[in-house]
């Protein structure tokens, strides 16, 4: 048996076990960046290669992210990864659903800022597809040496990667189960609810409603039951389990990647001196991103503008949509908004969406603030 197979055989082993995963692994929401990182190991082991870099495409935040590494850190790669746009490589790669070797002129074949800061100089490229979800791709070099792939190690490399996307599109699903179980909880909480505080505020709906004019002990009786209402209600939400926090971009830094985008152009309008309250920048962020979402998918936006504002003790942030006139359904909003709903009544604020004059749909967030 020659070195070469046995390194193949110990890579291969190395890539079962990473796949088998621990059971702590495989049920968590998400795969960690310690998975994709072995990835990128494992792709070094069999080429071998001194440093590699997964790409994925986030279907959520609606860009690539480089989600693991080998023989780098993370910090030297930008924020965002390329657009296939931007990579013809990549884009090749994908499409002819095969292991690509490029070499030369990289700035053609790559976005230039990285090309120049890693020193690239011949560099593999990897694809990531299941079925037909492309789903990213994995980059590789040896620090500017050749690389001299043979058929074996090509189809080996290859094979890694189909493999590697199928792993990732089961993580993709059970987290996808792990949300529709929390979605469910929190719907049976909410039917929980229905007859608890929902039965206090029924009693004082009938009394505000009634004819006879209201005495100072009754307008005071009823604030009481108001303000036990919402207690109990603010009480109950933050009994309910939430999402398991991953890292994540801030509002800031999110809001700066949506100003980049072209289809459609994003503006902002942050007001001087209006500040996120420091519990609810990750909240303020989901808001955003579902926003957006919708529009690309409900409507046909010519732009979004984006606005933060601040009034005295509270906070406000809104998206509003000038295409929703095409294809905006009207009504009440859509599941994510009323989780974020649901969310944001946690922190004592509020989302609302709806029309606006002049074919324009408007999501905004309320939160309190100091000052």
């Amino acid at each position: 048996m020659t070195a070469e197979v046995r390194l193949q055989g110990d890579a291969l082993d190395f890539l079962i076990t990473l796949l088998s995963g621990s059971e702590a692994e495989l049920e968590a929401p998400a795969p960690s960046s310690d998975f994709y990182n072995t990835l990128c190991e494992a792709i070094c082991r069999i080429a071998p290669m001194d440093r590699a870099a997964l790409f994925l495409y986030d279907d959520v935040a609606h860009r690539v992210r480089a989600v693991g590494v080998y023989g780098m850190d993370r910090s030297e790669l930008p924020p965002d990864g390329p657009t296939l746009d931007q990579a013809p490589l990549a884009q090749r790669a994908l499409a002819e659903d095969k292991v690509l070797v490029s070499t030369g002129s990289l700035e053609r074949e790559l976005p230039e800022a990285p090309v120049r800061q890693l020193g690239l100089r011949m560099v593999a490229c990897i694809p990531l597809a299941a079925g037909e979800r492309k789903l990213g791709v994995v980059l590789a070099d040896r620090h500017g040496q050749a690389i001299d792939l043979g058929p074996e190690q090509s189809d080996l490399l290859w094979s890694l990667g189909k493999t590697a996307a199928l792993a990732a599109v089961a993580r993709i699903a059970t987290r996808r189960q792990a949300d529709a179980r929390m979605l469910a909880e929190r719907l049976a909480f909410a039917a929980e609810l229905h007859e608890s505080v929902v039965q206090r505020l029924f009693g004082l709906a009938a009394k505000l409603r009634s004819d006879r004019p209201l005495s100072a002990e009754d307008r005071n009786r009823c604030a009481d039951e108001a303000e036990r209402a919402l207690e109990e209600l603010r009480a109950s939400i933050q009994r309910v389990p939430g999402i398991e926090e991953q890292p994540v971009p801030s509002l800031r830094e999110e809001l700066e990647r949506l100003g980049l985008q072209e289809e459609p152009p994003v503006r902002v309008a942050w007001e001087e001196g209006s500040e996120v309250p420091e519990n609810g920048d990750a909240l303020a962020r989901a808001v955003v991103l579902e926003a957006v979402r919708n529009s690309r998918k409900h409507g046909t936006p010519h732009e979004l503008v984006i606005t933060l504002r601040h009034e005295p003790g509270l906070f406000q942030l809104a998206v509003v949509n000038d295409g929703a006139g095409v294809g905006q359904s009207a009504g009440a909003p859509g599941l994510g908004l009323r989780l974020l709903a649901f969310q944001a009544l946690s922190l004592g604020g509020i989302v609302e969406a709806g029309p606006l004059e002049r074919d324009r749909w408007r999501v905004r967030l309320t939160l309190p603030a100091e000052g």
